[in-house]
């Protein structure tokens, strides 16, 4: 894919739900992946989508 040119993106490390995650964990997991995608060479911005994202707006008292 990197050698294809592809956008390549962040979904965490671990896959597990970022609500109610301290920000150290957070970090964690989106550093661990992006070391990962750096080692394949990759060098574009990586853009990053929490999992279950549609679910956070669950959380949200408006």
């Amino acid at each position: 894919m990197v050698e294809a040119g592809h956008q390549i993106g962040n979904h965490t490390y671990s896959h597990k739900r970022m609500v109610l995650k301290f920000p150290s964990f957070i970090e964690e997991e989106i550093e661990k992946t992006d070391e990962l995608i750096r080692e394949t060479g990759y060098k574009s911005e990586i853009d990053f989508i929490p999992p279950m994202e549609k679910n956070l707006w669950d959380y949200l008292i408006i």
